[in-house]
């Protein structure tokens, strides 16, 4: 994921945002490049009957929604400040001198990209899984491989609630219980309010790609 340096980061003055806080808007124009250096957001989307639908959730040193700024084109989601964070904002005309003329930055934008297209695709696959525990377990396993986590003595700490885990699978807060509690009953998972440390990665792991 994108981690761009200091001196690109000085041409611009970083604001910090609140959870709630929207950062744009489905239907607006991307004329605003982003770059998340703490905290958290959350891509949704909302259907014509209100529904909202969890897109991507997006974690530190990562550009946001890029593609559609680099086509021009109208924003396909709403973004949603979670925790909060500092973000960095780049006008059109500057991003794309730097995008010409920076190999830096033009390489991290291309990778975050890629990026992107692989969560999708995981997502997508997940999608078909009737399992909340495998969907849960593999939850858990992408935020440990990319990093989106904190290595203790304990195993593999991961800072979140079931609301956001339920919102970020498409499943109720109380399913999202259940298959929390099946995995710590077997000794994989610790619990904690608003955390989750992954006691037996391997386990884990074994679990939810056992297919």
């Amino acid at each position: 994921m994108a981690q761009l340096s200091e001196d690109i980061l000085a041409l611009v003055t970083p604001k910090t945002y609140m959870p709630g806080e929207i950062l744009f808007r489905q239907g607006e124009s991307a004329d605003e490049f982003f770059y998340l250096k703490s905290g958290l957001t959350q891509a949704f989307s909302l259907a014509s009957d209100g529904r909202e639908r969890i897109i991507m959730t997006t974690w530190p040193q990562k550009t946001l929604a890029a593609g559609v700024f680099l086509r021009r084109e109208k924003h396909r989601a709403n973004e949603m400040v979670m925790r909060k964070s500092v973000i960095y904002t780049f006008p059109r005309p500057l991003a794309e001198k730097l995008m010409a003329e920076n190999a830096e930055f033009r390489s991290a934008v291309m990778d975050d990209m890629a990026f992107d297209v692989i969560v999708l695709c995981e997502q997508l696959a997940d999608s078909a899984l009737l399992d909340p525990q495998i969907k849960l377990s593999r939850f858990l396993c992408r935020r440990i491989r990319y990093g989106q986590c904190e290595k203790t003595a304990f195993g593999y700490e991961l800072e979140c609630t079931q609301e956001f885990i339920g919102k970020a699978l498409g499943l109720s807060r109380a399913t999202v219980n259940q298959a929390l509690s099946a995995l710590a009953s077997r000794g994989w998972l610790e619990l904690k309010y608003g955390r989750i440390t992954v006691t037996d990665y391997a386990a884990v792991s074994e679990f939810a790609y056992k297919d």
